[in-house]
């Protein structure tokens, strides 16, 4: 049996992969979530049957600590499941 990922565990492998991949977290902010939480379903093309994997995973929005410009989150979607990265990128969420 798979264990059941942490909000702690989520926050890491965000950490993690957005490293390996190059992203500049130096000054980031952090807030994983579950989908309950999240307010709305983020706008992420791709997925098929959106809801019900999002449901299954951990939401992690990082967004600049000082920010400049008015954009998007990055989100890094995290499988409950498994730990997998499912998505990284524009949580669409400017505004």
């Amino acid at each position: 049996m798979n264990p059941v990922w942490k909000r702690d565990d989520a926050e890491r492998i965000a950490r993690d992969h957005l490293a390996a991949s190059g992203r500049a977290i130096f000054d980031a902010i952090f807030t994983v979530r579950p989908l309950a939480e999240a307010g709305r379903l983020p706008g992420l093309c791709g997925f098929e049957d959106l809801e019900r994997r999002l449901a299954s995973s951990w939401l992690v929005y990082v967004s600049d600590a000082h920010p400049v410009a008015l954009k998007s989150s990055w989100l890094v979607v995290v499988s409950k499941t498994d730990g997998t990265v499912l998505y990284s990128g524009s949580a669409h969420d400017e505004g």
